[in-house]
Parts: structure tokens; C-alpha cells; sequence
């Protein structure tokens, strides 16, 4: 694996989403991160990522709930793996490289977790 798409799905976690995407940024290679906006009322978890240059933010109107809000961000991912995080977590350096090394697709390992 050489590439990982970071997908954070969001309802109203604008308080949140520095933390996390502050952690994310220090790591060695920081990733493709997309952020989506779960029905948050307002333009605020937008504005939490103004900051992070390597967040995407993808808006849905409504909340279409967890699963359909993490399918959404996934059809827009464009790494080797997608890394999935809830936006209240905070990543140690180098989580997003040690989650996906033992991924091997060709060996039959297409998933972990932490």
C-alpha cells in the first residue's frame, strides 16, 4: 500500500475537527483526508477545515446517517486504502502508514483495524 484517503464523517463535530485534523497534519506524509458534513446546520465544520489544506469537504443536506455518509466520502477517495476515523479521534504520528502496512490485497489482507 503507497496511498491512504482518510474518510471523517461529521455531524455538527466542527468543535472537534481541529484536533484531529491537527494530529493527522503531523505526521510524516499527511493524507488525503475527506471530511464529510453529515446535515450539520450551517457552514460551520466547513469552516473547521478551512485550514487544512489536504481536507476535502463534502456537504450533504441532510444527515443520511453513518454508513451513507462514510459511501459518499469513499466514491470520492482516491487512495490505495481508505482509513476510516470518527471525528473525535486524535492520531499518533505515523497512525495512517502503520494502520494500512499489513495490507496486502494480492495475499487475500484487504482490511484491519487499529
Amino acid at each position: 500500500m503507497s496511498a491512504a484517503t482518510v474518510i471523517v464523517p461529521s455531524v455538527a463535530g466542527a468543535g472537534r475537527l481541529p484536533r484531529l485534523l491537527d494530529s493527522l497534519r503531523a505526521g510524516a506524509a499527511t493524507p488525503a483526508t475527506i471530511v464529510v458534513d453529515n446535515g450539520s446546520p450551517g457552514s460551520a465544520v466547513s469552516e473547521a477545515c478551512a485550514d487544512f489544506g489536504f481536507v476535502e469537504v463534502l456537504r450533504l443536506e441532510r444527515n443520511a446517517g453513518f454508513s451513507r455518509a462514510v459511501n459518499r466520502g469513499a466514491a470520492e477517495a482516491e487512495g490505495d486504502a481508505i482509513v476510516l476515523l470518527n471525528d473525535d479521534c486524535v492520531c499518533d504520528p505515523g497512525f495512517v502508514e502503520r494502520i494500512i502496512e499489513p495490507l496486502a490485497p494480492a495475499s487475500g489482507v484487504v482490511m484491519a483495524a487499529g
